[in-house]
């Protein structure tokens, strides 16, 4: 156990200690973190925040571990899992609800189209927790979270809980201004759906979950979507990379998805390098056959001072931190 989590399991009892970061993640990669601790509320959290930052801690939330790789290296810091208490859906008047951000996206959806609100159906199809989700801005079928996002209540770096509009967090395709930061730890976010007749919008919920289970490799470890789609007058990244035949390709245990050609799969022993060097040579491919840059959509963890280690790629521009200033 690294000294400096030294006195955590006090204030998070049950935080595992050198814990594998392959253990939280979908994509099943990633070396030991310095510790694993699971929380049970906001009072909690911002209780663990405030040790974290007085020791000078790196840390991390996790939602469902999707859309992420960490370095085979491992964490040198805290991952943070929002447990029950972070799980609670609160159904208001005219279309407006609450979703816990330890909550899933599948639940959140199921839930509220038994109540007859829709207009989030495609967030059923996401595997991802509601605020890692509202922190990239996650969507599917062309549609996104921020479409329907009002507001979100956050613990910042000094423990202090705020509320912020969903304005202030600058979602745009596949990113916000909390993407890749810890300023704020998102606690809960309000949404506006549409009512409408609940059967009609668990219908549209299936035919989602049937397309997606038809052409994504569900059953092999993965972390979502690699790239970005690169535009509108180009192909999905998923159909391009299939047209210039790359599907199939591999280094080591990383393979681009025989079903889904916009996934890589974790055959069962890849390691992050492996992953980096194939969404590497998936980049140089594309750029030279079809001269269109591919730009990543899953977030590289790195450890703090450290180089990111990814030579050859180009990462995805995210926005600035919300800072003090803004909250």
């Amino acid at each position: 156990m690294n000294p400096r989590v030294k006195g955590l399991d006090r204030v998070a009892p049950g935080t595992q200690f050198d814990a594998p970061v392959s253990g939280f993640t979908t994509f099943r990669i990633g070396g030991p973190a310095w510790a694993v601790a699971r929380l049970h509320g906001p009072e909690q959290l911002r209780d663990t925040i405030r040790f974290l930052v007085d020791r000078e801690l790196a840390f991390r939330v996790m939602g469902k571990g999707s859309n992420q790789l960490f370095p085979d290296e491992g964490f040198r810091g805290v991952l943070l899992l929002l447990g029950d208490g972070f799980d609670s859906l609160e159904i208001g008047q005219d279309g407006l609800f609450t979703a816990g951000a330890g909550l899933s996206l599948p639940k959140m959806a199921n839930v509220i189209a038994r109540h007859g609100l829709g207009g989030l159906e495609f967030s059923a199809q996401i595997p991802g927790a509601v605020g890692g989700s509202v922190a990239v801005n996650a969507g599917a079928f062309g549609q996104e979270l921020h479409s329907r996002l009002v507001s979100v209540t956050a613990v910042n770096r000094q423990g202090t809980a705020v509320e912020l509009p969903a304005s202030a967090l600058k979602g745009c395709y596949r990113t916000t201004a909390l993407k890749g930061h810890q300023d704020l730890v998102l606690t809960s976010a309000t949404f506006q759906a549409v009512p409408g007749d609940p059967k009609a919008v668990q219908q549209k919920q299936k035919e989602y979950g049937i397309y997606r289970d038809r052409t994504q490799p569900l059953k092999q470890a993965s972390a979502g979507c690699v790239f970005k789609n690169p535009g509108k007058d180009c192909a999905s990244a998923g159909a391009l990379i299939e047209q210039l035949g790359m599907k199939g390709w591999t280094v080591g245990d990383a393979e681009v998805s025989r079903k889904h050609a916009n996934f890589i799969v974790n055959r069962g022993q890849a390691r992050a390098a492996d992953v980096l060097e194939l969404i590497a040579r998936i980049q140089k491919h594309a750029l030279a056959e079809a001269g269109i840059h591919l730009h990543p959509e899953i977030e590289f963890v790195r450890n703090e001072g450290e180089a990111s280690g990814l030579a050859g790629i180009e990462e995805s521009r995210e926005s600035p931190a919300i800072r003090e200033s803004q909250v």
